[in-house]
């Protein structure tokens, strides 16, 4: 006999689903939905601020069994300078501080609760970086041609609904790989900001 709780988590979820389809947040987030196991939700969203912009950023939410009763928890799949890569993220509204969980909120509260907070330092906080500004602007970069191997998502495809061509994924490729070579040459970091204007604006790379 199913699990009662199980079934009204799962009845919440598509519910929720649905209405984050027919809702306008694709400016904001996309989801990609396992229809193997609901609880499991990744998410992507591009960023809209200072190191960040344009750079697209991958993350996975775990519902609770008994959702919404308790909160979800959260990991980021892709590199951004801000949050460590599969490390379960200290913040409001999770199982850190489940006392300030509301079930009357939902997916789409929460996943908007992370990426506010993915704006802000927070020193100490677990699952928390501080990386460089550089270091942040070369993930931002290299997140275009991010591939996530969990859910099997392109980026770059699920957020313009295209694939990027070959010829800008090498682009990208070698310029993040000199950047890396010579993180330490503020020269190589100007040329490296340069290039990467022109290819925002003339290839097309990171904007639609």
């Amino acid at each position: 006999m199913p699990n009662s709780k199980n079934t009204q988590a799962s009845l919440r979820i598509m519910k929720e689903i649905r209405e984050l389809m027919n809702k306008e947040t694709d400016e904001i987030f996309k989801i990609h939905v396992n229809e193997d196991n609901l609880f499991d939700i990744h998410f992507t969203f591009i960023g809209k601020e200072k190191e960040y912009l344009n750079g697209l950023y991958h993350g996975r939410m775990i519902l609770p069994k008994d959702y919404p009763m308790r909160p979800p928890d959260f990991w980021m799949i892709s590199e951004s300078g801000r949050f460590q890569t599969n490390t379960k993220i200290c913040m409001s509204n999770t199982s850190f501080h489940p006392d300030q969980w509301s079930p009357s909120w939902g997916i789409r509260t929460a996943i908007l609760g992370l990426i506010s907070l993915f704006y802000e330092e927070s020193q100490g906080a677990v699952g928390s970086i501080s990386a460089n500004k550089n270091v942040r602007k070369r993930y931002a970069m290299y997140s275009s041609i991010y591939e996530c191997k969990k859910c099997k998502s392109s980026l770059y495809k699920l957020w313009y609904g295209i694939e990027i061509e070959e010829e800008k994924k090498n682009y990208i490729k070698n310029l993040t790989s000199n950047g890396e070579t010579n993180s330490n040459s503020q020269q190589k970091n100007d040329i490296k900001t340069a290039i990467l204007g022109v290819l925002q604006y003339t290839f097309g790379v990171l904007n639609k």
